[in-house]
């Protein structure tokens, strides 16, 4: 197991997904140019997306960096339980901050609610990429190519 922050698999797919915001943004703004809230709205959506996996993120980090010590590692440190209610006053919280924000881009700055679909659909498609990448540098295996 890599300890948090170091996975490269979770670097590439930060990084793909931005490409992939940024793209959809072009395209937006070539494919509407009198439309700016399209384009904007890909990167609002992402901006969304993008908040949401560093909560997340944080989240799953801070169970890393809690969980109890095995026997065998010496000098872990002790941190006091929380709460179970903090965690669901987190999550909750995090999830009424993503809701106003999209409020905002939607009603305020007038964002185009499909292109915001459209940028919060980017993780995906950068997953997807990585997924055919995978599939294509796989060189043979136990599995058929013909099923």
């Amino acid at each position: 197991m890599t300890p948090p922050g170091r996975d490269p698999l979770l670097s590439r797919l930060e990084r793909d997904s931005l490409l992939v915001a940024l793209a959809l943004s072009v395209a937006a703004a070539g494919l509407w140019p009198g439309r700016p809230g399209r384009a904007l709205g890909v990167l609002g959506g992402f901006a969304l997306i993008a908040v949401s996996y560093r909560g997340i993120r944080a989240a799953v980090d801070g169970l890393w960096t809690a969980s109890p010590a095995s026997p065998g590692m010496p000098g872990a440190p002790a941190q006091p339980p929380r709460p179970p209610r903090a965690g669901f006053v987190k999550f909750f919280t995090r999830h009424a901050i993503l809701a106003g924000g999209a409020y905002v881009m939607m009603a305020r700055f007038e964002f185009d609610p499909m292109a915001m679909l459209a940028g919060v659909t980017a993780p995906a498609v950068a997953a997807t990429v990585e997924f055919v990448r995978t599939v294509r540098a796989r060189d043979g295996g136990p599995h058929s190519r013909s099923s």
